[in-house]
């Protein structure tokens, strides 16, 4: 209880506290720590009745007709909470006239004067676990998927994982693929987003679209070359570009290209304080240039073929 002057429900999904007569639950069947399991035995608060909200429950967990212990014994946490206010010595540690505390017990109840031991320090603890003790070397761990590779698969989606560190790791710094489809046997693929890691292009995301002309839209790290942070691209036909505008000279902002046909530009920023570009194409022109470079990537494709 840290600093909490009274029992309140915490909703773990949103974290939102609820008062305990004021709660959007109807019923309560047990409550656990770290020591003890205790079951509600208070008539009417179990199951509770369908649109009423929980009241009226008592958290006395001393109290044996309103809570039932699984473990009977001494609450460790009480224990410890004893020990310390009444100063018990650690094994072999002298302690108030300095005579040592050999015959302290685990919680630190030892023997009185007497010699008679304490009927209530024997606590039931609660048993082992029958599955044995997860170990995951730090390797695995770092990797997340140590084959390299991870597939998890639902409705009309596909998640994979790859390998972040490690051998199993990618060349091209490919971490998450997340497909989605339009149809349950994944067939025919509607999106898909990639995220990348350590590139040197800065590449973090990348988004595309096959049903949509195999549109791309790919989002860049701040360092990117000449300061790119998105650019959007449909192939043969236009493409849009948003710029760190802190990372460029020339306070460029954003360029729209319509291939063979226009490109605009917007500035930020500039001293001679302009804001807006915009050229056009000669379709004539552009055609004739667009066929002499066909001409010269055949030639150098034939070139490379003799050779």
């Amino acid at each position: 209880k840290r600093e909490a002057p009274e029992s309140i429900f915490i909703e773990p999904t949103t974290a939102r506290k609820y008062p305990v007569d004021a709660s959007p639950y109807q019923g309560l069947e047990c409550i656990w720590n770290s020591a003890n399991y205790w079951v509600n035995m208070q008539p009417g608060t179990v199951l509770g009745a369908p649109g009423k909200v929980l009241s009226g429950v008592d958290f006395s967990l001393k109290n044996s007709d309103k809570w039932e212990a699984v473990l009977e014994g001494v609450d460790p946490f009480e224990a410890a909470i004893r020990d310390g206010e009444g100063g018990t010595a650690k094994d072999g540690e002298g302690a108030d006239g300095g005579e040592g505390a050999e015959g302290a017990d685990h919680y630190g109840d030892g023997e009185d004067k007497g010699g008679s031991a304490d009927p209530d320090s024997s606590v039931v603890e609660m048993p082992p676990s029958w599955v044995p003790k997860l170990r995951i070397s730090r390797e695995n761990f770092d990797t997340m998927c140590p084959r390299g590779q991870k597939i998890t698969k639902f409705s009309k989606c596909t998640h994979e994982i790859f390998a972040v560190f490690g051998e199993c790791s990618r060349w091209d710094g490919l971490t998450q693929r997340l497909s989605m489809f339009t149809d349950k046997a994944c067939t025919i693929k509607e999106e898909e987003r990639e995220t990348y890691l350590r590139r040197r292009d800065k590449l973090s995301e990348r988004t595309t679209y096959p049903l949509k002309s195999s549109a791309k839209v790919e989002r860049f790290e701040p360092g990117s070359a000449f300061g790119i942070r998105e650019v959007y691209t449909v192939p043969d036909k236009e493409r849009a570009m948003h710029f760190y505008t802190s990372a460029r000279l020339d306070g460029l902002v954003t360029r729209h290209e319509v291939f063979g046909q226009k490109m605009t530009e917007t500035f930020s920023g500039r001293d001679d304080n302009l804001v807006y570009r915009s050229v056009t194409y000669d379709p004539v022109e552009t055609a004739k240039a667009m066929a002499a470079a066909e001409q010269a990537a055949a030639a150098a494709a034939a070139a490379g073929g003799r050779q």
